[in-house]
């Protein structure tokens, strides 16, 4: 079984059910928000980004490298949508990548319990 997955990448589910990374060196990922909602607001224009490390099999690790540093996490597949979780000491992240590159990144803060949802895409790029 073969799924398409951003932009091109191209996994396959293993024997024992793990998604593998066929491309090689296909482990770092750029990421780029053109929208901003913040919690009830409407969403406005945004300029924001972050590169993203993703393992060659999933699930596994992952790191988002962030402005603010670095927030680990785990990613995994989920109905054929790259889903990364990581967390760092400010907050809780949460990015979605579609097969056509379409991302969402959602971010909660622990303080004053506010979240951002930011909409953009995400592709590979070379090691």
């Amino acid at each position: 079984m073969r799924n398409g997955w951003a932009a091109g990448l191209v996994l396959a589910a293993s024997a024992a059910g793990a998604q593998v990374i066929e491309q090689q060196g296909a482990s770092t990922m750029i990421c780029e928000y053109i929208s901003e909602c913040f919690e009830e607001e409407a969403c406005t224009f945004a300029q924001f980004g972050h590169d993203l490390d993703i393992p060659r099999t999933m699930p596994g690790e992952a790191t988002l490298h962030l402005g603010t540093g670095d927030a680990q996490g785990e990613a995994k597949i989920v109905n054929d949508v790259l889903v990364v979780t990581a967390t760092d000491a400010n907050a809780s992240y949460m990015m979605s990548n579609a097969d056509n590159g379409y991302a969402k990144l959602s971010v909660h803060f622990a303080k004053d319990l506010t979240v951002v949802t930011y909409h953009g895409t995400c592709k590979i790029t070379a090691e």
